[in-house]
């Protein structure tokens, strides 16, 4: 079974092309997770969480949810990762070239 939309589909019933739109977006969406950032830059994953809401409301971006989780894109990390920097957190050298 896969979940989409909170709701369980069994794979006999999903259609093949709503499938490949589903693998399709797992693989555009960003690599990186809240818990990753804030290992990267050295901070709580609370302060991330705190940016990615406060941004969300003045509307730079908008975030997908995956049930309690949240998908970030490209520009929402180098979004977030520019504020961190901003805001004085330099992103640790064990995970630059990662």
């Amino acid at each position: 079974m896969i979940e989409k939309h909170n709701k369980y589909i069994p794979l006999k019933t999903t259609k093949r092309n709503d499938l490949i739109k589903l693998l399709l977006y797992e693989m555009e969406a960003g690599t990186l997770t809240i818990r990753e950032i804030a290992t990267s830059y050295r901070v709580r994953p609370q302060l991330v969480y705190t940016i990615v809401r406060d941004f969300e409301a003045l509307g730079f971006f908008k975030i997908d949810r995956n049930n309690r989780r949240l998908v970030l894109n490209e520009k929402a990390i180098t979004i977030i990762g520019d504020e961190l920097e901003r805001r004085g957190y330099l992103r640790s050298e064990s995970y630059e070239n990662a």
